[in-house]
């Protein structure tokens, strides 16, 4: 039986030019992504 797919994490550099390139992948609007900070796992993270 094939599993559902949830979600896909990307580690990159930087964070805005990465979210820039996969929103013109993906089909989305990059100023419309919301960057949040993980302190306790010292990340920033965007869902698109």
């Amino acid at each position: 039986m094939a599993a559902a797919l949830h979600h896909i994490g990307i580690a990159v550099r930087g964070l805005r030019d990465a979210v820039r390139r996969w929103s013109t992948i993906l089909g989305t609007d990059p100023d419309r992504v919301e960057i949040e900070e993980v302190p306790e796992e010292g990340v920033r993270i965007a869902f698109l």
